[in-house]
């Protein structure tokens, strides 16, 4: 489109003002001016760079174009070299955001950052809510028309991020980004960090990173979840989460002093499921590949054609289910590392044994002839594994296994 210079401008108006046709004629003029020049002002907005490094937000020094403003759009720090750490410390409206990768935008306790552009803001770095001391519902808030979240959204206990639009999220699946939200306990009350999005929208697959901490907090469109894929995660750590139905999971679960509870069954088609805390399944867990580890307890039968290792590959230690059948492709890994510390199947009912025994010393250890390590009880046991790998101790010692009626157990011998 071709804009007239401020001269083209003058001269128009001051040789037509006089005419009837003028008066149209400056109306016309006026609409050309405010659509060649206010208009990309507020679409698109004044660029505001900040500079590099570590400082508050409402430093005019530290950006290109001065504090920013409603009619800004903030880059932090669009490919500086230099890693930056930008504090929200002032209260503040702005037309567009982004966020480099490996840079990071602190939203202190009691102050707002509203990004109310049409355009979509992007955060490839991190932006975090901090939560006010002590936990108050006056943590720091950041609301957003849209944005794609590349990076890490973090959300302290009393804090929240609310976005109108999240690119990341399409038909009922959540896409790329890390999504780590807290809560706390303040005296009696709960402090929950909050994270909503598309009002109304329900998340059915998982293909992001979800974090979720304490007791009671609050990330909407959870309550239809269905799955995780492989590119996705989810992570309890003392906090519980119910699905309404059964769960595949592909990715990473991680359950940590809080409960996982698939109101169907739990299937692991791929993977890593970690439970420190406890797994219900009333429909059963079939884990057809990937791991299973963890300290924590399985409320459910348990089918496995992959791999468990009770504890983990180098802290050993139990883990309760309330069946196991170990398939001929299974593996059931037991880590010693002391004469105290081996891991263990704790199985409530029957247990079905086949497939892989494996057994491995951890940091050098070696027992003493005579050691014996339970490494599973059940209330019944049939079959044997298949396979046992790791007997050989050194040139003097090994493991033999015995297969009891309650129990499976590793007895040091003498001997190659």
């Amino acid at each position: 489109m071709t804009r007239l210079t401020q001269t083209q401008a003058w001269k128009c108006l001051t040789q037509r003002s006089g005419s009837k046709s003028g008066s149209r004629f400056l109306l016309l003029l006026i609409a050309i001016l405010v659509n060649a020049f206010l208009f990309p002002v507020l679409v698109y907005g004044q660029t505001d760079v900040w500079l590099g490094g570590t400082g508050n937000w409402s430093d005019a020094r530290r950006w290109s174009a001065g504090v920013p403003t409603s009619a800004s759009n903030v880059f932090v720090d669009n490919g500086n070299s230099l890693a930056s750490v930008v504090t929200v410390d002032v209260t503040d409206s702005v037309n567009n955001l982004i966020v480099d990768s490996g840079d990071s935008l602190i939203i202190r306790p009691g102050i707002w950052l509203i990004v109310n552009g049409n355009s979509t803001s992007t955060n490839s770095g991190t932006i975090w809510t901090q939560e006010a001391s002590p936990c108050t519902s006056r943590g720091g808030h950041l609301f957003v028309s849209t944005i794609m979240n590349k990076g890490r959204f973090i959300v302290s206990p009393g804090s929240g991020i609310s976005v109108g639009s999240l690119s990341n999220f399409s038909g009922t699946t959540l896409s790329g980004g890390t999504y780590s939200v807290f809560s706390a306990m303040h005296e009696v009350f709960a402090c929950s960090g909050s994270f909503s999005f598309n009002n109304g929208a329900n998340i059915v697959t998982n293909a992001a990173h979800i974090s979720l901490g304490g007791p009671s907090w609050r990330f909407s469109g959870l309550g239809s979840l269905a799955s995780t894929t492989s590119k996705g995660s989810l992570a309890l750590q003392g906090s519980g989460l119910a699905t309404p139905g059964s769960y595949t999971n592909a990715g990473r679960l991680i359950v940590g002093q809080g409960t996982f509870a698939a109101n169907g069954s739990y299937t692991q088609t791929a993977g890593t499921t970690t439970v420190n805390g406890n797994l219900t399944a009333p429909g059963g867990t079939t884990i057809q590949a990937g791991k299973v580890l963890g300290k924590g307890a399985i409320a459910s039968t348990v089918v496995s054609s992959a791999s468990f290792t009770p504890g983990g590959t180098s802290s050993p230690g139990t883990l309760s289910l309330s069946t196991y059948t170990a398939n001929a492709t299974s593996s059931t890994n037991i880590g010693i590392r002391s004469g105290t510390q081996s891991g263990q199947l704790a199985v409530a009912n029957g247990a079905s044994l086949n497939g892989t025994l494996n057994v491995t010393l951890i940091n050098g250890f070696v027992p003493a002839i005579g050691n014996t390590f339970t490494i599973l009880t059940a209330s019944a046991i049939s079959g044997t594994f298949a396979t046992v790998n790791g007997l050989s101790i050194n040139s003097g010692e090994h493991f033999t296994v015995s297969y009891h009626s309650t129990s499976v157990v590793l007895t040091v011998v003498s001997g190659p």
